[in-house]
C-alpha cells in the first residue's frame, strides 16, 4: 500500500472531524503560551474558568477519539 493510498484511507475514516480539530488546533494555540508561561499581567490560574478547562478537554477527548478511529 501506498503513502498515498494511506493517507486517503485516514481522510475518509476522520473527514467529517477535520474542520472541528483545525479550529480547536487554532483555538488552544493561540493560549498555549499563556496558560504555560503567564505574562507580567497574566496569572493562567486566575484568568481560566472551569468553562475554559471543560472546553479544552473536550477538544482533547474529540482528538483522541478521532486518531482512534483512524488507528482502529
Amino acid at each position: 500500500m501506498t503513502t498515498d493510498e494511506l493517507a486517503k484511507g485516514y481522510l475518509r475514516k476522520c473527514s467529517d472531524r477535520l474542520a472541528a480539530l483545525a479550529k480547536a488546533s487554532k483555538d488552544l494555540r493561540k493560549e498555549r503560551e499563556f496558560s504555560f508561561y503567564g505574562d507580567i499581567d497574566f496569572i493562567p490560574t486566575m484568568e481560566y474558568t472551569t468553562d475554559d478547562t471543560a472546553q479544552a478537554l473536550q477538544h482533547a477527548q474529540s482528538a483522541t477519539a478521532t486518531l482512534n478511529r483512524i488507528l482502529g
